[in-house]
C-alpha cells in the first residue's frame, strides 16, 4: 500500500554535529498543521471528545467531583499530531517553530506539504 512505505530521513544537526537518521511514512506532514477551531462543545470537552459519549456504555460519575468520566474515544488521535518537525521535537527538544529544514540547500519553508 503506499501509506505503508517508509524512507530514511538523516539530519545533520548544525550545533553538535551530529547526525539522527529516521524512518518516517513517506506521506509524513513536514510542519505541524494548526488543530481545528475550537468550538463551545470542545472548549468544555476537549478536542477528543464524542458528541455520542452517552450512546455507548453507561459512563461512571464522580459524585465527589460531581463530573462524568472521559468523554474521549478510546485509542482517538488527532490527525494534525504527526508531522516531521514534531518528530524532532520529541526527539531533540527544539521546538517545531525554531526549527529550519532544508534539502539540497533548499529551505523546507511550507509546513503543510508533506
Amino acid at each position: 500500500l503506499a501509506g505503508d512505505a517508509k524512507i530514511g530521513i538523516s539530519i545533520f544537526m548544525v550545533d553538535s554535529g551530529d547526525t539522527l537518521l529516521l524512518r518516517v511514512p513517506n506521506d509524513i506532514r513536514v510542519g505541524p498543521s494548526r488543530p481545528p477551531p475550537p468550538n463551545r462543545f470542545t472548549d468544555i470537552f476537549g478536542q477528543g471528545a464524542s458528541t455520542k459519549g452517552f450512546a455507548q456504555r453507561g459512563k461512571n460519575f464522580d459524585y465527589k467531583r460531581r463530573a462524568f468520566g472521559s468523554t474521549q474515544r478510546p485509542g482517538w488521535t488527532p490527525e494534525w499530531i504527526p508531522s516531521l518537525k514534531g518528530l524532532v521535537e520529541f526527539l531533540t527538544g527544539l521546538e517545531a517553530d525554531r526549527q529550519i529544514l532544508s534539502h539540497k540547500n533548499m529551505t523546507m519553508a511550507q509546513d503543510d506539504l508533506t
